[in-house]
């Protein structure tokens, strides 16, 4: 019979450690309505995000009320190096202070995306353009993001 993996040997398997000193999640993942992707692991009955697992496995438990925020701004890094622990509030300075803050386009601009949506301009290069993320790119075309726009 094979030995029980202990939980650190079956969360750190499903780590690769890679480029930039990024240590990406290859286990379960969602994408929440955010388009960030977050990776999940299952311990203790409960799938837990697995940068929080890797603060918990190398640093011990996290305070009430604190989160786990990555300083490389990869939702799917563990590497313990690049997380640290603060408030909601620091999560959101931090966001505004590395600015990636939802942006707020006008509805001029939303037709615009659509337009070239439709004339088969990669995603990519509109969001480029706009200085968005692809995901939000597609969101719109799908106009699951102000439908009301013509």
């Amino acid at each position: 019979m094979k030995p029980k993996q202990s939980e650190a040997d079956r969360f750190w398997a499903r780590v690769e450690k890679g480029g930039g000193g990024w240590w990406n999640w290859r286990g379960k993942k969602s994408i929440p309505a955010s388009n960030i992707p977050r990776g999940y692991f299952h311990r203790h009955g409960y799938d837990w995000p697995a940068h929080r697992v890797a603060w918990i496995l190398t640093h011990g438990p996290i305070k009430r009320n604190l989160c786990v925020l990555h300083s490389c701004d990869n939702s799917m890094c563990c590497n313990p190096q690049h997380l640290f622990l603060g408030t909601h509030g620091d999560n959101s300075r931090d966001m505004v202070r590395k600015g990636r803050q939802a942006k707020r386009l006008s509805d001029q601009q939303i037709k615009e995306i659509r337009k070239l949506a439709s004339t088969k301009v990669p995603r990519k290069e509109i969001a480029a353009r706009f200085n968005i993320n692809p995901s939000y790119v597609g969101e719109i075309v799908k106009r699951r993001y102000r439908k009301y726009v013509k």
